[in-house]
Parts: structure tokens; sequence; C-alpha cells
């Protein structure tokens, strides 16, 4: 077969995931937009919620979910698992930017909350705004915010066998499947 694109344009393996990773992030920029068109409808209207979204993988084993979440800069205190239901999991957190962004104002707050000071603290306050006044952004991609992700399960789980961990942006959740009550034979006496 003749191609007539170079083959760096190209690709013969037939993975979708990019595709599929594509439409997602086009499906949640359309959904912000029409959120902002529609800043009049009542909150809590919709499933959907806006702000980061992280992505899962989900394994299935013989007795277990595994469910490996992408989490980074998120803190153990700041992330929430909990079962409703006896198949439902919702992991629930909070995802901080990591370094303190120039906030607009609060200069000037902080300078009515310190006073008078001397000539060399002034200087030294001076500087200080000056390089934070030099600090802007240029592209902001990373998601920072609360984020909520539910996973319905096809079977129930066992409540109090449910571990979680958090390594390097990675959260681990292995939710362990209950078992099966095997078929048992009733003799009638």
């Amino acid at each position: 077969m003749v191609f007539t694109f170079p083959e760096n344009l190209y690709t013969t393996d037939p993975n979708f995931t990019t595709l599929f990773r594509l439409l997602d992030d086009f499906n949640s920029y359309s959904r912000e937009v029409q959120a902002d068109e529609k800043e009049q409808a009542p909150r809590g209207h919709g499933r959907h919620r806006r702000g980061p979204r992280p992505r899962f993988d989900i394994r299935e084993t013989e007795k277990a979910y595994e469910l490996y979440g992408e989490v980074p800069g998120a803190k153990r205190k700041d992330i929430h698992i909990e079962l409703t239901g006896q198949n439902v999991l919702v992991v629930r957190g909070h995802v901080d930017r990591g370094y303190d962004a120039p906030i607009p104002g609060k200069k000037q707050q902080k300078k009515e909350k310190e006073g008078e000071g001397t000539e060399k603290s002034e200087e030294g306050e001076k500087e200080k705004e000056k390089e934070s006044d030099a600090v802007r952004f240029l592209q902001r991609e990373r998601f920072v915010g609360d984020f909520e992700r539910e996973f319905a399960f096809p079977g129930p789980l066992m409540e109090f066998d449910i571990t979680a961990s958090l390594e390097d942006g990675i959260l681990k959740v292995v939710a362990p499947k209950q078992e099966v009550s095997k078929t048992r034979r009733i003799e009638i006496q």
C-alpha cells in the first residue's frame, strides 16, 4: 500500500487512546464553555463539575479492583475516599498549585498590616515587590482546585479491606471484591 504522506504523520498502530483522550479533552472544554454561557442556571444542576478531573486506570484481578489515578501535587491529607452503597467508590480531593502565585491586591493588604517601618525595610520591600511584579504566567495548563470521581463496580466490595496509597503523584486504591457465596446443599430432615 502506498501512502502519500510522510511516515511521521501517520501510524499503523490501531491504538485509539490518543484519539479518545483528545475527544475527552474537547468534551470537557465544551462543557466549560456551556457552563460559562449558562451562569444563570442554579448551582448543582447537572452532574458535571468544573475543575480538575484526574485520570484513572482501573484494573480487575481475580480478587480485587485496582485503581491508579494521576493526582500530581495532591497531599494525603487532601484526598478522601468513601464507599457509598456496596459498590460505588468516591474519590474526592484538592490539588494546590505547589508554589506561590502572585495575587493582585495582596501587596496592599500586607502594607496596611505592617504599618510604618524603617527606611531599610521599606527599601527591601520595594525590591521584593519589583521581583514579584516581574513574575507573570505565560501559560497555565495545570489543574488546581477540588475534584471528585465516582466509580461504580459490577459487584459489592469488601468495605473494611479497601486500601489506598499515594506515591509520586499516583493514587493507588485496591478494593477487594466481596466473595460470592458458594452454593450449599441443604438436606431435608
